[in-house]
């Protein structure tokens, strides 16, 4: 929950929404260069973060992060075209995080032994992310603003920041080696 839908909504309308106040093309393109130098530092700058610091306090950052970024992302209408390069490259910046240190908190609260099929499940919620970003797109457009629908993204982002603070970290799994046990 979450970073999904900051990550789908952001990567999809950025240039839209920068078309409305940025009438250079090439400008919008710039910024999808940024993009992709903030996703590619992301990853690098958050690696070694994940190495030193817990999981949950690194995604509640990240979390945190795309949350305000969100919240905020409207004004770049008002600050312009840099304005607009700044945020995108915020939000790519945290998307290289999530993906830097996921793998490390995959493993960290559920262990190696099954960590391909369980890495992989973490990133199957995108396509659940994807899939309400185009719903709440294509059949709200008309009736939420732009500033609408950046609230509720990144209040699926902030959802995810509570949802971690409150329950995330590794489960409590308990192994029971004895069926005795269980009835006691």
């Amino acid at each position: 929950v979450g970073y999904g839908e900051c990550t789908i909504y952001i990567s999809s309308f950025y240039k839209v929404f920068g078309q409305g106040f940025i009438f250079d093309d090439h400008y919008l393109a710039l910024v999808g260069t940024a993009a992709s130098v903030g996703n590619c530092l992301g990853r690098i700058l958050w690696g070694p973060v994940a190495d030193r610091v817990s999981c949950k306090i690194i995604l509640a950052i990240l979390f945190a992060s795309q949350s305000s970024l969100m919240y905020t992302f409207f004004s770049t209408s008002v600050i312009g075209h840099v304005g607009l390069l700044f945020w995108v490259l915020g939000f790519y910046l945290t998307i290289g995080g999530v993906a830097s240190v996921s793998p490390v908190c995959i493993a960290e609260w559920y262990g190696n032994e099954h960590f391909s099929t369980n890495y992989g499940l973490w990133f199957s919620a995108l396509v659940l992310s994807g899939a309400t970003v185009i719903l709440l797109s294509t059949f709200t457009h008309d009736v939420l603003s732009w500033s609408d629908q950046m609230f509720i993204a990144g209040s699926a982002a902030f959802l995810g920041l509570i949802l971690l603070l409150v329950g995330g970290g590794r489960p409590k799994l308990v192994k029971v080696t004895d069926r005795e046990s269980i009835s006691n």
